[in-house]
């Protein structure tokens, strides 16, 4: 994932982050899956140990409110 090679704002990082993970969530049994790709993330990543660390953050943060809706006030 080149995304997190570059330096990218964390807002920015997780929200590219969090659409991947809300597009394949819809699928049913996604979730178990998606949490074996958090299990993986340190062979996904390889030695990109700062890459793996974002991403994680990123994930933890969406498994925590991917039930959540979000609200945009004009």
């Amino acid at each position: 994932m080149c995304l997190y090679r570059e330096p990218v704002i964390p807002e920015t990082r997780c929200s590219v982050t969090r659409v991947f993970l809300d597009v394949f969530a819809r699928k049913p049994g996604a979730i178990a899956l998606l949490s074996n790709l958090r299990k993986l993330s340190s062979r996904i990543f390889g030695i990109n140990g700062l890459g793996k660390d974002q991403f994680d953050e990123c994930f933890d943060r969406w498994m925590e409110h991917k039930d959540g809706r979000l609200i945009y006030l004009p």
